[in-house]
């Protein structure tokens, strides 16, 4: 019985996510399991997942080299009490820097996440369209900045799944559901999937085949069953650049 693949280009990306349902199981596996409902455990891992791999997507699509990665840090004495403090300030610095990119006739994209822990402090975590980084300086009043230029590979995964952790832990400090575990502006690029049957009758890690010009991100790729009892498969490859292997830097 064949599977189905959706396979999605995001920048220098291409990502593949292979599977089978109901229609097509696995060969051996039941034709229909009783459906039940995942343990809360279980369900955030899927949530905390699917939201780095749409993450990953989004930055690998809309970011590239003359970017920015950006840690907003705040002084001590000037540490948001609660998250409704830090995105009415967030809100504030995101008004006066689309006022800065408007000037200077640029297009502002960004995605931020705080990172607040159990003790109070806070940092915001930025990607940012490219721009004269001086200017983040004199519109953010609570403290310093760290910045890092962007690799010039465009695949930023690790980056993603960092801000999904920042998110996270910001979670655990206040409590409650968080609906949005990262903040985009409105502006940013989605990749667009193709979604097409294949006749083999399954998938494996071990055969996966990556094109020429291309390499496989061994750390993207994640293999899993549903509560229904479905294989799915998940994976990146990137595009090489034209000398020399994949860089290697944080971002």
């Amino acid at each position: 019985m064949p599977y189905y693949e959706r396979v999605g280009r995001a920048g220098a990306t291409e990502v593949h996510y292979c599977y089978h349902d109901r229609a097509r199981p696995e060969p051996g596996a039941p034709r229909r399991k009783k459906r039940e409902k995942p343990t809360p455990e279980t369900q955030k891992k899927n949530n905390i997942r699917r939201a780095a791999q749409r993450l990953t997507l989004d930055l690998n699509a809309n970011f590239g080299p003359g970017d920015w990665y950006v840690t907003l840090n705040y002084r001590k004495e000037e540490r948001p009490p609660d998250k409704r403090t830090v995105t009415r300030q967030m809100s504030r610095f995101l008004r006066k820097l689309r006022g800065e990119y408007k000037k200077r006739n640029l297009t502002l994209k960004y995605v931020w996440v705080p990172e607040i822990g159990p003790r109070g402090g806070c940092h915001i975590h930025m990607v940012i369209s490219g721009i004269d980084v001086r200017l983040l300086q004199e519109i953010w009043p609570h403290g310093g900045m760290y910045l890092e230029p962007l690799r010039s590979d465009r695949n930023y995964r690790k980056l993603a799944e960092y801000f999904i952790e920042y998110s996270e832990k910001t979670r655990k400090t206040f409590g409650g559901k968080q609906a949005g575990r990262y903040n985009p502006s409105k502006n940013l690029v989605h990749p667009e999937f193709k979604k097409r049957r294949r006749r083999k009758r399954t998938f494996s890690v071990p055969e996966i085949q990556v094109p020429a010009g291309w390499y496989l991100d061994k750390g993207s790729v994640q293999e899993w069953v549903t509560e229904a009892g479905y294989k799915h498969l998940y994976y990146l490859i990137v595009k090489l650049p034209e000398k020399g292997g994949p860089p290697k830097c944080r971002t």
